[in-house]
């Protein structure tokens, strides 16, 4: 299965340092080139080389992108591309954002978080359970903004 991938689920794995293990699932990630230009740390050239594909955005993407925007101004320009390359590719989206996660499953684009990741990676024996925790440890005091029940929920069943 192909997936778009949202910064802040880049961000999430590269301070648990799991990015090649991220890379390893039996997915193929893609994401918006927009979205390139806001990945710094890990550089998106590292990311190409693990395997991410970054996807230009056609024009009629853009037009789509400003006017999804003025509607969800809570939104930033980068998770609206996100969303509208999952939409367009008929893809499942990646994120950790509530309200970027409530617009896809309002338009019935699947949509899924670090934590399902984690899970995979486990399913997928990527990494350990000890290690996908000690790596969601590592993620929140990076500032991951993960749900706290949630979190809880998966370290109480990975301990």
């Amino acid at each position: 299965m192909r997936w778009v991938l949202d910064a802040g689920v880049v961000f999430d794995f590269a301070a648990g340092d799991l990015l090649d293990a991220l890379f390893r699932l039996p997915f193929a990630f893609c994401t918006p080139d927009l979205l390139t230009v806001e990945l710094k740390r890990p550089p998106a050239t590292l990311l190409v080389q693990l395997g991410l594909e970054v996807e230009t955005m056609p024009g009629e993407f853009l037009v789509e992108i400003i006017a999804l925007r003025s509607g969800y101004s809570a939104l930033s320009l980068n998770d609206v591309a996100a969303f509208v390359l999952a939409r367009n590719l008929g893809v499942g989206l990646l994120t950790g954002d509530r309200r970027l996660r409530a617009l896809a499953e309002q338009s019935g684009v699947e949509v899924h978080g670090t934590l399902w990741l984690l899970e995979r990676m486990i399913t997928h024996e990527l990494i350990a359970p000890s290690q996908a925790v000690a790596a969601l440890d590592a993620m929140l005091g990076a500032g991951s903004r993960l749900p706290a029940a949630e979190v809880q929920k998966f370290k109480r069943r990975r301990q």
